[in-house]
C-alpha cells in the first residue's frame, strides 16, 4: 500500500442537456452527452491512522466543512469497513457552481485514491452506491470513462467513444446560482407550457460523432439561466463571435463553453476572450479508457508542476490559461 498519492479530477461539459418535465422523488430525469475535458483539480491524499476521519484543506476555493469529499469518504467507509483516516489537499482549478462537475469529480477521484491507498476495490456496484449517496454527476466520473450518454437522474451511464478532434474553451462568467435555483427556473418554464426540445435520445451518440456544425444539441437550462444572468448570455455571444462552431451552457451553469475544430482557433479565441473574461482556458477531450486508470498521476515525490497541465484557469498571477498563459499567447504569434 502507498502512503500517499496525487490524483487528477477532470471537469466535464454537457453536450446537450435535455431536462424532462415531472420530478420523480425530487429529481428530474435528463438526457445528455457528458464529455470529460482536460481541465483538472488535483488531490493530494495521505493515509492516516485509525479513526482519524477525513481532513480536507483546499486552495483556490472555500469548501464548507461538509462537502462531496467528506461524503465520498464516509460512503466508501460504509461500503468497505475502512476505519483509517485520510488527509486531502485539494487544488481547485474547476470553479465552484459552474456546471463543470468539479465537486463530483473530486469525490470520484478520492474514491480512486482510497482504493489505491488501502488496496480495496469497490467494483461497479459499490461505486454506484457511493454515487447514489454523494451526487448525481458522481455516477459519470466513477463509471463513465471519458464520454458517455447519461440518462435518468444521472445514474444510467452508457460509455461511448470520445472524440479526439475537438478543442473546448470554457468560460466562467463569475455570476452563478445553485443547481436548485436553476431547476426552479426550468420548472417555471414547464409550468408556462414549455416542452423540451433537442434531439431524441437514440440520436445523441451519432450526432455527437457527426460534424459539429450540424449539432442540434440543446441545453434546457440555457434560456432561463441566460435570462436571469446576463453575463451568461454575454459570454455565449462572445464565444460565437470568437468563432466557436458550437457554444452552450454546461450543466445548469454558469460556465459556458465553445467548441473549436483546431487548437489554433481555440487558442486565438481564448486570447480574445481573456480581454473580457478572466477565467477562460483551452481544453481537449479526455478521450478513452475508464477515468480510474487515467486519474493517478504520480506519487508526491514526483508531483507535477503547473506547466504539466494542458489547461488551468488559474488566477492573475498563475501560469494557467486563465492568467499568465493566455497573456503570453497574446504576446506571441497568436493575435
Amino acid at each position: 500500500m502507498l502512503g500517499s498519492c496525487v490524483v487528477a479530477a477532470p471537469a466535464k461539459v454537457n453536450i446537450g442537456l435535455k431536462v424532462l418535465p415531472g420530478a420523480a422523488g425530487g429529481y428530474h430525469n435528463i438526457e445528455s452527452v457528458f464529455q470529460a475535458i482536460s481541465l483538472f483539480d488535483t488531490l493530494e491524499v495521505e493515509a492516516l491512522g485509525e479513526g482519524e476521519g477525513c481532513a480536507v484543506s483546499c486552495t483556490g476555493a472555500d469548501l464548507p466543512p461538509e462537502n462531496t469529499l467528506t461524503g465520498a469518504y464516509r460512503s466508501f467507509c460504509r461500503e468497505t469497513g475502512l476505519s483509517r483516516g485520510v488527509r486531502v489537499k485539494v487544488t481547485k482549478r474547476i470553479p465552484l457552481c459552474s456546471g463543470l462537475g468539479g465537486g463530483s469529480s473530486d469525490a470520484a477521484a478520492l474514491v480512486f485514491a482510497l482504493e489505491r491507498l488501502f488496496g480495496l476495490t469497490l467494483g461497479p456496484r459499490g461505486r454506484a452506491r457511493v454515487a447514489e449517496r454523494v451526487g448525481s454527476d458522481v455516477f459519470f466520473f466513477l463509471l463513465g470513462g471519458g464520454c458517455a450518454v447519461v440518462t435518468g437522474r444521472g445514474q444510467h451511464v452508457r460509455p461511448i467513444p470520445a472524440r479526439g478532434d475537438l478543442f473546448f474553451v470554457p468560460v466562467f462568467p463569475g455570476a452563478g446560482m445553485s443547481t436548485g435555483e436553476a431547476y426552479g427556473l426550468v420548472d417555471q418554464t414547464f409550468a408556462q407550457g414549455y416542452a423540451p426540445v433537442g434531439p431524441a435520445l437514440p440520436e445523441l451518440e451519432a450526432l455527437y460523432h457527426g460534424p459539429v456544425e450540424d449539432w442540434g444539441f440543446v441545453n434546457t437550462f440555457t434560456a432561463p439561466v441566460s435570462a436571469r444572468l446576463p453575463a451568461v448570455a454575454q459570454a455565449l455571444g462572445d464565444l460565437h463571435n470568437a468563432g466557436a462552431v458550437f457554444a452552450d451552457l454546461s450543466g445548469s451553469g454558469s460556465a459556458v463553453f465553445g467548441v473549436f475544430v483546431s487548437q489554433d482557433q481555440a487558442r486565438r479565441a481564448a486570447c480574445r476572450l481573456s480581454a473580457r473574461w478572466e477565467r477562460c482556458c483551452v481544453a481537449t477531450c479526455v478521450c478513452s479508457g475508464p477515468l480510474p486508470e487515467q486519474a493517478f498521476l504520480t506519487e508526491p515525490s514526483r508531483r507535477p508542476q503547473e506547466e504539466d497541465w494542458y489547461a488551468d484557469y488559474g488566477d492573475k498571477d498563475s501560469q494557467g490559461l486563465g492568467g499568465g498563459q493566455v497573456k503570453s499567447l497574446c504576446n506571441g504569434n497568436i493575435r
